[in-house]
């Protein structure tokens, strides 16, 4: 079976469209898992410059209703 050249063309366009896609997509959730990382290793970092205040603020959290 001969494809035409337009055929050809049009599923390589399809291809690189949908390569294009997934790799913005997975992009999009590398940054948001580094993001979430950060700011748990910043919140690690709080709490342990300040464990007191986070354990008042825990345990106001744990109360409030």
């Amino acid at each position: 079976m001969q494809l035409s050249p337009g055929k050809a063309l049009s599923d390589s366009d399809d291809a690189q469209r949908a390569a294009t896609e997934a790799a913005a997509k997975a992009q999009t959730r590398t940054s948001e898992h580094l993001f979430a990382v950060r700011l748990e290793q910043l919140h690690t970092e709080e709490e342990r410059r300040h464990p007191d205040e986070e354990a008042q603020a825990a345990h106001h959290r744990c109360r409030t209703p």
